[in-house]
């Protein structure tokens, strides 16, 4: 079965991102299947253009066997985090990926992972035209997250938006989410049908919390990590007020986002000396850095809609056997607190309970270590990369076969 994926933003190994194709590409291809992943040149997270030798540049992605083609994106010139660069890279992408789709062999199976929404268009696209069924990746809640953050204000766009997504539930053979509370969301809120919805959460590989400890930052005696973008759904606020009333603490800021700049401004100008930052560093490299930290932490906003997604930070950190300290509600704080029982939660915006909550984990008692030991252990036997890229598998394997 020849499987193309449709990923406008696939890192691999060596790049900051999220590793969720590249890790079940590898176990396809370990069953079986060809993967092919049709991406751009633009990283997300750096906004910074890989070249393409022409339209469209071929690789092979060595540690995980997926066949990567580079088609050409760009801002032109705009900036990937302003409102009309990432536009621009959208539509970029979108035409050169659909005409260099014809250029791939026979296609069993297309998958779309969105964000953004317009790739999902594209998918439905690729698949009519190559005679392939059209399968529907949610990832985040798109349009809805990005209205809520106030990115879209435009009601007519905004209606559009609507407009295509319905089209996208309405036209795929089937949709896979992350998360059981996308799943949930889809089916009360979007009127989706359950019995098209496959839940796969992203995979963890075996053995990445045995990884060498990072050297690459200056580290106190008890240490907390925050890892991944530095974005407006989460209140670091709130993190550099605790930071400033726990001085016994060192604070690892790890990433990039738009609230970067105002975060190291306030650091500074508050002379907040128990926090440090750090750019966004490969994939590689991530378990080796929380590997050395004593505890997570994951400060989410004041946002309905992050009640149905799992941070994908959670996973790092329970990889890696450390407590987590989850300021949030919804799913990822049932998996943290009542399934998984690896950290402790809190409600957004609770400053005092943040605080009472990294002297608990950071304490070095019984208790904490045995929170990372459950987080561990929970990942190991319910989000392997084996089970998960297997469960995902027979689910397209279904779709191609039964319709």
């Amino acid at each position: 079965m020849h499987i193309l994926v449709l990923h406008q933003f696939y890192t691999t190994d060596a790049e900051a991102g999220i590793p969720r194709f590249n890790i079940l590409a590898k176990r396809w291809r370990e069953r079986g299947a060809e993967v092919t992943v049709l991406s751009g040149s633009v990283n997300y997270i750096t906004g910074v253009r890989r070249k393409t030798k022409g339209l469209f540049s071929k690789e092979i992605d060595e540690k995980n066997d997926a066949r990567i083609m580079r088609v050409f994106s760009t801002t032109f010139g705009l900036g990937y985090r302003t409102f009309l660069g990432r536009m621009a890279s959208y539509i970029s992408f979108f035409i050169f990926a659909l005409f260099s789709s014809f250029f791939l062999p026979r296609l069993d199976l297309v998958i779309a992972s969105s964000p953004p929404i317009s790739i999902g268009f594209l998918g439905w696209c690729v698949s009519f035209f190559r005679r392939a069924p059209f399968v529907f990746e949610v990832r985040d809640l798109w349009p809805d997250e990005i209205v809520e953050l106030g990115y879209i204000k435009n009601s007519a766009l905004i209606g559009a938006t609507h407009v295509l997504e319905h089209f996208l539930y309405a036209r795929a053979r089937r949709i896979v989410v992350n998360s059981p509370g996308l799943k949930e969301y889809l089916i009360t809120k979007k009127s989706v049908d359950a019995e098209k919805i496959g839940v796969v959460v992203n995979p963890v590989e075996k053995g990445v919390a045995e990884r060498e400890e990072s050297s690459l930052i200056a580290w106190g005696k008890k240490n907390v990590i925050y890892t991944g973008a530095h974005s407006f759904v989460y209140d670091f606020d709130i993190l550099l007020d605790a930071a400033k009333n726990l001085p016994e603490i060192t604070f690892i800021l790890v990433g990039d986002g738009r609230q970067k700049p105002e975060l190291l401004k306030r650091v500074e100008h508050e002379n907040i000396v128990n926090v440090h930052f750090y750019p966004s560093v490969s994939r590689a490299e991530v378990p080796r850095i929380v590997a050395r930290a004593d505890a997570g932490v994951i400060p989410l906003g004041h946002m309905k809609l992050l009640s149905y997604i799992y941070a994908s930070k959670t996973f790092d950190y329970m990889a890696a056997g450390k407590p987590i300290v989850f300021m949030g509600e919804g799913i990822n704080a049932a998996l943290i607190r009542d399934e998984a029982r690896c950290g402790v939660c809190i409600s957004p915006g609770d400053r005092e309970g943040l605080e009472k909550a990294l002297i608990s984990v950071l304490s070095g008692s019984e208790d904490s270590k045995a929170m990372g030991e459950r987080g561990k252990r929970y990942l190991e036997e319910h989000f392997s990369a084996e089970k998960l890229g297997d469960e995902y598998l027979a689910f397209l394997e279904k779709t191609v076969h039964l319709g």
